[in-house]
């Protein structure tokens, strides 16, 4: 039932007011399961729904006016018919139309609709600062469950997510296993620690670089530290790494005398908390910042995949898109024929086996094009060194994230959620400035 409140909420407000309908949008998918689905002729999870209130109440204005930003629309369009047209010719041998239908569905869904109709728009402050508000009570609920997640060893949220959708509950699987130091890898609301590590990687960025000025610096501290914790509680690198990168091109923007003050501070308190902690806690960190060694990953008993497990799946990739290398197999073809799939790619995470799979090495080339596309396009519309700098973080570090676990289900739409909020942000400066 309150499921379906919150739907009718965003429906409500997405007709009366579209500008807030994307900030309730997020809100939803970010702490309702997709796992949950509603029957309305066809199943549509909640992802679909509250994607579908924001397409819906932009349609007018998509009808009347012109897009804003154009450029934008190009490339989605781009992406979004090669898609279609390819995958047709890939997938027509292994699937029936249905199928192919329901698979560009989901991919249009997931990738590019919502971005094509944030095209005609641009939140003014009083938009934005109400999307800012909501994310720090939704990113205070996600962290401060992740906590309780770990402590109590049990994930009671997503069991009961789990029993009323009926789907597997992965979670508290996670939440038994080892890694490290680590007693257990958290999820918090989300059914998978990836996931939450993807969540994390994001939401570091926009805070650190949207809540510079808005926030009182402890208290930005305070959530950025809570964040990074939360990151570790993952288990997972390709949330850890992210973070670290970040930082540090946070910190290039800064003049070279500063930048010097930041390093130096930072690698003698660095050293000395390193040399204070227990051994094993050493190995741990050693583990997370020497990420490519797995020797170093076999010592803190951390295990993810190697360096040959993943070059492994490479080849394995390679021998299933044997007879259509170009092209390869079609939209949603690991998932949906699993069974065919050779055993050491099941667990395949990264975009490029992924992509691989489902495009042939012409699809992963468009991929990596059109991802290119989309920081060129933000880049372009800067106007000073901290919207640089701000634009590299977010592409840089979820691009890294990608490339180390794949993109989980529906955090490349939220992704574009983060990429639109800072084109509108930064086209706010530039209007400021002009003024």
């Amino acid at each position: 039932m309150i499921y379906t409140i919150a739907l009718i909420i965003e429906a409500l407000i997405a007709w009366y007011r579209p500008q807030y309908a994307l900030s309730i949008a997020l809100a939803i998918i970010l702490l309702i399961p997709n796992s949950i689905k509603f029957n309305i002729g066809i199943n549509l999870n909640v992802f679909n729904l509250a994607i579908l209130f924001v397409v819906i109440s932009y349609l007018k204005k998509v009808w009347k006016s012109r897009p804003r930003y154009s450029d934008l629309k190009k490339i989605l369009i781009f992406y979004t018919v090669y898609i279609i047209v390819t995958s047709f010719f890939s997938a027509i041998l292994e699937d029936t139309i249905d199928e192919y239908l329901l698979n560009i569905i989901l991919f249009i869904f997931e990738y590019t609709l919502l971005a094509y109709v944030l095209c005609w728009d641009t939140m003014n402050n009083k938009g934005l600062n109400f999307f800012n508000f909501l994310l720090i009570i939704v990113s205070s609920i996600i962290v401060v469950y992740a906590f309780i997640n770990y402590v109590l060893k049990y994930n009671p949220y997503i069991a009961y997510v789990s029993m009323v959708s009926d789907s597997e509950d992965l979670s508290n699987k996670f939440i038994e296993e080892q890694r490290g130091i680590l007693d257990g890898r958290v999820s918090s609301v989300f059914t998978h620690p990836l996931q939450l590590g993807q969540f994390i990687v994001l939401i570091f960025t926009y805070f650190l670089y949207e809540f510079r000025e808005k926030l009182h610096p402890l208290v930005r501290g305070v959530f950025l530290t809570l964040f990074f914790i939360c990151a570790v509680l993952t288990g997972s690198r390709a949330a850890l790494v992210p973070i670290f990168v970040v930082g540090l091109i946070y910190m290039l923007q800064f003049s070279t005398p500063k930048l010097l003050r930041y390093i130096i501070g930072g690698v003698v308190l660095i050293s000395f908390v390193y040399v204070n902690l227990p051994k094993d806690t050493q190995a741990f960190v050693n583990a997370n910042v020497m990420f490519w060694d797995d020797r170093v990953a076999e010592k803190s008993d951390i295990q993810g995949s190697s360096k040959e497990g993943r070059l492994g799946q490479v080849e394995l990739a390679i021998s299933v898109i044997s007879d259509n290398p170009i092209l390869g197999k079609g939209l949603k073809y690991k998932n949906n024929h699993e069974e065919m799939m050779p055993n050491g790619i099941v667990g395949a995470e990264s975009i490029f086996i992924l992509t691989m799979i489902e495009g042939g090495f012409l699809g992963l080339i468009v991929f990596l094009f059109f991802y290119y596309k989309l920081y060129k396009l933000l880049k372009k519309r800067c106007v000073s060194k901290f919207d640089i700098s701000r634009v590299n973080a977010l592409c840089v570090s979820f691009f890294i994230s990608i490339c180390l676990t794949g993109i989980s289900y529906s955090f490349f739409c939220i992704f574009m959620i983060f990429y639109m909020i800072t084109l509108y942000r930064i086209s706010c400066t530039c209007e400021r400035i002009q003024e």
